[in-house]
Protein backbone atom coordinates (compact mmCIF):
# COMPACT_ATOMS: atom_id res chain seq x y z
CA UNK A 1 0.00 0.00 0.00
CA UNK A 2 1.35 3.36 -0.96
CA UNK A 3 1.97 6.01 1.61
CA UNK A 4 -0.81 8.54 2.34
CA UNK A 5 -0.20 11.90 0.92
CA UNK A 6 -1.13 15.19 2.55
CA UNK A 7 -4.01 15.45 0.15
CA UNK A 8 -5.32 12.10 1.23
CA UNK A 9 -5.17 13.09 4.88
CA UNK A 10 -7.07 16.29 4.19
CA UNK A 11 -9.71 14.38 2.24
CA UNK A 12 -10.12 11.85 5.03
CA UNK A 13 -10.43 14.64 7.61
CA UNK A 14 -13.02 16.38 5.50
CA UNK A 15 -15.04 13.19 5.16
CA UNK A 16 -14.94 12.55 8.91
CA UNK A 17 -16.04 16.14 9.57
CA UNK A 18 -18.98 15.72 7.20
CA UNK A 19 -20.03 12.46 8.88
CA UNK A 20 -19.75 13.99 12.35
CA UNK A 21 -21.68 17.08 11.19
CA UNK A 22 -24.50 15.02 9.75
CA UNK A 23 -24.64 12.99 12.94
CA UNK A 24 -24.75 16.10 15.10
CA UNK A 25 -27.53 17.51 12.90
CA UNK A 26 -29.75 14.51 13.38
CA UNK A 27 -28.86 13.94 17.02
CA UNK A 28 -28.75 17.52 18.31
CA UNK A 29 -30.49 19.86 15.90
CA UNK A 30 -33.46 17.60 15.10
CA UNK A 31 -34.02 16.93 18.80
CA UNK A 32 -33.87 20.65 19.49
CA UNK A 33 -36.40 21.31 16.74
CA UNK A 34 -38.77 18.73 18.22
CA UNK A 35 -38.43 20.35 21.63
CA UNK A 36 -39.11 23.77 20.12
CA UNK A 37 -42.22 22.38 18.45
CA UNK A 38 -43.42 20.84 21.74
CA UNK A 39 -42.78 24.09 23.60
CA UNK A 40 -44.67 26.02 20.94
CA UNK A 41 -47.68 23.74 21.29
CA UNK A 42 -47.67 24.13 25.07
CA UNK A 43 -47.35 27.88 24.68
CA UNK A 44 -50.23 27.99 22.20
CA UNK A 45 -52.46 26.01 24.60
CA UNK A 46 -51.62 28.24 27.56
CA UNK A 47 -52.11 31.35 25.46
CA UNK A 48 -55.52 30.09 24.30
CA UNK A 49 -56.55 29.65 27.92
CA UNK A 50 -55.15 33.06 28.78
CA UNK A 51 -57.10 34.62 25.90
CA UNK A 52 -60.29 33.18 27.42
CA UNK A 53 -59.58 34.64 30.84
CA UNK A 54 -61.13 38.10 30.23
CA UNK A 55 -64.34 36.48 28.92
CA UNK A 56 -64.37 34.06 31.86
CA UNK A 57 -63.92 36.92 34.33
CA UNK A 58 -66.74 38.85 32.64
CA UNK A 59 -69.00 35.77 32.80
CA UNK A 60 -68.15 35.26 36.48
CA UNK A 61 -68.91 38.88 37.27
CA UNK A 62 -72.25 38.68 35.47
CA UNK A 63 -73.13 35.45 37.29
CA UNK A 64 -72.34 37.08 40.64
CA UNK A 65 -74.45 40.11 39.74
CA UNK A 66 -77.33 37.89 38.63
CA UNK A 67 -77.10 35.92 41.88
CA UNK A 68 -77.16 39.08 43.97
CA UNK A 69 -80.11 40.47 42.00
CA UNK A 70 -82.02 37.19 42.34
CA UNK A 71 -81.42 37.14 46.09
CA UNK A 72 -82.61 40.75 46.38
CA UNK A 73 -85.70 40.00 44.29
CA UNK A 74 -86.47 36.89 46.33
CA UNK A 75 -86.04 38.78 49.61
CA UNK A 76 -88.53 41.39 48.38
CA UNK A 77 -90.88 38.72 47.08
CA UNK A 78 -90.59 36.78 50.33
CA UNK A 79 -91.31 39.84 52.46
CA UNK A 80 -94.21 40.86 50.21
CA UNK A 81 -96.11 37.62 49.82
CA UNK A 82 -95.08 35.25 52.60
CA UNK A 83 -96.77 35.50 55.99
CA UNK A 84 -95.27 34.78 59.39
CA UNK A 85 -97.58 32.18 60.90
CA UNK A 86 -96.16 32.24 64.42
CA UNK A 87 -94.93 28.66 64.69
CA UNK A 88 -93.29 27.44 67.90
CA UNK A 89 -91.15 24.36 68.53
CA UNK A 90 -94.11 22.66 70.19
CA UNK A 91 -96.72 21.22 67.83
CA UNK A 92 -99.62 21.36 70.28
CA UNK A 93 -98.92 25.00 71.13
CA UNK A 94 -98.65 25.79 67.42
CA UNK A 95 -101.98 24.08 66.76
CA UNK A 96 -103.71 26.10 69.49
CA UNK A 97 -102.19 29.45 68.52
CA UNK A 98 -102.00 29.16 64.75
CA UNK A 99 -104.71 26.73 63.62
CA UNK A 100 -107.45 27.09 66.25
CA UNK A 101 -109.54 30.29 66.71
CA UNK A 102 -107.37 32.84 68.47
CA UNK A 103 -109.19 36.18 68.61
CA UNK A 104 -108.44 36.87 64.96
CA UNK A 105 -104.75 36.00 65.28
CA UNK A 106 -104.86 32.42 63.99
CA UNK A 107 -103.75 31.84 60.43
CA UNK A 108 -107.18 30.73 59.10
CA UNK A 109 -108.80 33.84 60.58
CA UNK A 110 -106.09 36.10 59.17
CA UNK A 111 -106.24 34.42 55.76
CA UNK A 112 -110.01 34.67 55.36
CA UNK A 113 -110.03 38.23 56.68
CA UNK A 114 -107.26 39.17 54.22
CA UNK A 115 -109.13 37.76 51.22
CA UNK A 116 -112.30 39.56 52.28
CA UNK A 117 -110.47 42.87 52.66
CA UNK A 118 -109.01 42.44 49.18
CA UNK A 119 -112.40 41.70 47.65
CA UNK A 120 -113.93 44.68 49.45
CA UNK A 121 -111.23 46.93 48.00
CA UNK A 122 -112.02 45.51 44.54
CA UNK A 123 -115.67 46.41 45.07
CA UNK A 124 -114.70 49.98 45.82
CA UNK A 125 -112.22 50.27 42.94
CA UNK A 126 -113.99 48.45 40.14
CA UNK A 127 -117.51 47.79 41.35
CA UNK A 128 -116.78 44.05 41.62
CA UNK A 129 -119.64 42.06 43.16
CA UNK A 130 -118.41 38.90 44.84
CA UNK A 131 -121.13 36.36 44.15
CA UNK A 132 -119.89 33.49 46.35
CA UNK A 133 -117.94 34.74 49.40
CA UNK A 134 -118.79 31.50 51.19
CA UNK A 135 -116.24 29.70 48.99
CA UNK A 136 -113.32 30.92 51.14
CA UNK A 137 -113.20 28.37 53.94
CA UNK A 138 -110.41 26.53 55.71
CA UNK A 139 -110.26 23.43 57.79
CA UNK A 140 -111.57 21.60 59.66
CA UNK A 141 -108.81 21.29 62.26
CA UNK A 142 -109.45 18.64 64.87
CA UNK A 143 -107.70 17.97 68.20
CA UNK A 144 -104.79 15.96 66.78
CA UNK A 145 -101.86 18.30 65.98
CA UNK A 146 -100.14 15.54 64.03
CA UNK A 147 -103.10 15.32 61.63
CA UNK A 148 -102.79 18.98 60.63
CA UNK A 149 -100.58 19.60 57.64
CA UNK A 150 -98.35 22.40 58.90
CA UNK A 151 -96.06 22.23 55.87
CA UNK A 152 -94.39 19.01 56.97
CA UNK A 153 -93.56 17.65 53.50
CA UNK A 154 -91.52 20.47 51.94
CA UNK A 155 -92.09 23.54 54.13
CA UNK A 156 -94.86 24.62 51.76
CA UNK A 157 -98.60 25.10 52.23
CA UNK A 158 -101.23 25.40 49.52
CA UNK A 159 -104.71 26.81 50.01
CA UNK A 160 -107.32 26.29 47.34
CA UNK A 161 -108.12 26.21 44.54
CA UNK A 162 -111.08 28.39 45.48
CA UNK A 163 -113.71 28.69 42.75
CA UNK A 164 -114.40 32.43 42.61
CA UNK A 165 -117.34 34.06 40.85
CA UNK A 166 -117.65 37.83 40.47
CA UNK A 167 -119.84 40.19 38.50
CA UNK A 168 -118.33 43.21 36.78
CA UNK A 169 -119.61 45.84 34.39
CA UNK A 170 -117.11 45.35 31.56
CA UNK A 171 -114.29 43.20 30.20
CA UNK A 172 -111.56 45.77 31.06
CA UNK A 173 -112.78 45.85 34.67
CA UNK A 174 -112.70 42.05 34.82
CA UNK A 175 -109.10 42.01 33.59
CA UNK A 176 -108.11 44.76 36.03
CA UNK A 177 -109.61 42.73 38.87
CA UNK A 178 -107.70 39.59 37.87
CA UNK A 179 -104.41 41.53 37.64
CA UNK A 180 -104.99 42.96 41.10
CA UNK A 181 -104.51 39.57 42.72
CA UNK A 182 -100.76 40.17 42.39
CA UNK A 183 -101.21 43.03 44.87
CA UNK A 184 -102.42 40.76 47.67
CA UNK A 185 -99.90 40.89 50.52
CA UNK A 186 -99.04 38.40 53.24
CA UNK A 187 -101.33 35.58 52.15
CA UNK A 188 -98.96 33.59 49.97
CA UNK A 189 -98.47 33.77 46.21
CA UNK A 190 -101.85 33.80 44.43
CA UNK A 191 -102.18 32.06 41.07
CA UNK A 192 -105.22 32.39 38.81
CA UNK A 193 -106.36 29.76 36.36
CA UNK A 194 -109.44 28.63 34.46
CA UNK A 195 -110.83 32.10 33.74
CA UNK A 196 -114.19 32.15 31.95
CA UNK A 197 -116.51 35.05 31.14
CA UNK A 198 -120.26 34.72 30.71
CA UNK A 199 -123.10 37.18 30.20
CA UNK A 200 -122.89 40.66 28.78
CA UNK A 201 -122.06 44.10 30.08
CA UNK A 202 -122.98 45.56 32.49
CA UNK A 203 -123.62 42.16 34.11
CA UNK A 204 -120.55 40.24 33.02
CA UNK A 205 -119.68 37.27 35.25
CA UNK A 206 -116.06 36.20 35.62
CA UNK A 207 -115.36 32.74 37.04
CA UNK A 208 -111.87 31.55 37.96
CA UNK A 209 -109.90 29.53 40.49
CA UNK A 210 -107.39 31.11 42.85
CA UNK A 211 -104.76 29.14 44.75
CA UNK A 212 -102.38 30.49 47.39
CA UNK A 213 -98.90 29.02 47.95
CA UNK A 214 -97.01 29.76 51.15
CA UNK A 215 -93.30 28.95 51.45
CA UNK A 216 -92.77 28.94 55.19
CA UNK A 217 -90.19 31.22 56.75
CA UNK A 218 -90.42 29.28 59.99
CA UNK A 219 -89.38 25.80 61.01
CA UNK A 220 -92.28 23.37 61.12
CA UNK A 221 -92.68 21.89 64.63
CA UNK A 222 -91.94 18.17 64.80
CA UNK A 223 -94.63 15.53 65.19
CA UNK A 224 -95.65 15.15 68.83
CA UNK A 225 -95.21 11.50 69.92
CA UNK A 226 -97.38 12.07 73.01
CA UNK A 227 -100.55 12.33 70.93
CA UNK A 228 -102.23 9.02 70.13
CA UNK A 229 -105.11 8.43 67.74
CA UNK A 230 -106.34 11.39 65.76
CA UNK A 231 -108.19 12.00 62.57
CA UNK A 232 -106.25 9.45 60.57
CA UNK A 233 -104.85 11.78 57.96
CA UNK A 234 -103.52 15.23 57.25
CA UNK A 235 -106.14 17.94 57.47
CA UNK A 236 -106.74 19.61 54.15
CA UNK A 237 -107.54 23.22 53.35
CA UNK A 238 -110.59 24.67 51.71
CA UNK A 239 -113.21 21.95 52.10
CA UNK A 240 -115.94 21.03 54.53
CA UNK A 241 -114.95 18.56 57.22
CA UNK A 242 -116.25 15.76 59.33
CA UNK A 243 -118.02 15.87 62.71
CA UNK A 244 -116.22 17.61 65.50
CA UNK A 245 -113.73 19.23 63.18
CA UNK A 246 -113.32 22.98 63.28
CA UNK A 247 -113.95 24.84 60.03
CA UNK A 248 -113.29 28.49 59.30
CA UNK A 249 -115.97 29.78 56.99
CA UNK A 250 -118.05 32.82 56.09
CA UNK A 251 -119.60 33.03 59.53
CA UNK A 252 -116.35 32.68 61.39
CA UNK A 253 -114.87 29.62 63.14
CA UNK A 254 -117.38 26.84 63.55
CA UNK A 255 -117.14 23.64 65.56
CA UNK A 256 -117.87 21.96 68.83
CA UNK A 257 -115.79 21.96 71.99
CA UNK A 258 -112.70 22.34 69.80
CA UNK A 259 -113.06 26.11 70.09
CA UNK A 260 -111.79 26.03 73.63
CA UNK A 261 -108.26 26.86 74.64
CA UNK A 262 -107.23 23.76 76.60
CA UNK A 263 -104.70 21.24 75.37
CA UNK A 264 -106.03 18.07 73.74
CA UNK A 265 -106.09 15.01 75.95
CA UNK A 266 -103.28 12.55 75.40
CA UNK A 267 -103.90 8.93 74.39
CA UNK A 268 -107.68 9.35 74.71
CA UNK A 269 -108.95 10.00 71.20
CA UNK A 270 -112.51 8.95 72.06
CA UNK A 271 -112.86 11.62 74.75
CA UNK A 272 -112.82 14.59 72.35
CA UNK A 273 -114.98 15.50 69.39
CA UNK A 274 -113.50 15.04 65.99
CA UNK A 275 -111.15 12.25 67.02
CA UNK A 276 -113.17 9.53 65.31
CA UNK A 277 -113.88 8.99 61.61
CA UNK A 278 -114.12 12.33 59.87
CA UNK A 279 -112.16 14.31 62.41
CA UNK A 280 -109.07 15.73 60.78
CA UNK A 281 -110.04 14.31 57.41
CA UNK A 282 -109.00 16.03 54.23
CA UNK A 283 -111.54 18.50 52.91
CA UNK A 284 -113.27 18.59 49.56
CA UNK A 285 -111.94 19.45 46.14
CA UNK A 286 -110.14 22.46 47.54
CA UNK A 287 -107.93 20.40 49.85
CA UNK A 288 -104.23 21.08 49.93
CA UNK A 289 -101.85 18.92 47.94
Amino acid sequence: MSRLTLLHIHLIGLFVAIVVGVGLYFVVITKAQEQIKTNQQEYDAVKADADKLPAAKAALKKAEEDKARTERDYALYNATYMPVLGYTNDRITTMMRVWWPNNGRSWPERFISGVRRFMDSERKKYGVQWLNPEVITMGPFGPDPNAIDMGDANNTLKFGPYAMSVQVKSYPLAMAHLRDWTKVRGLGVPTIEGVTLTGTSPKLVASYAVTFTVILKEKVPPTDPRVAGGGGGRTGFGGMGGPGGMMFGPGGPMGGSMMGGSRPMMSQPSSMPGMGPGGGKRGGAAAAD
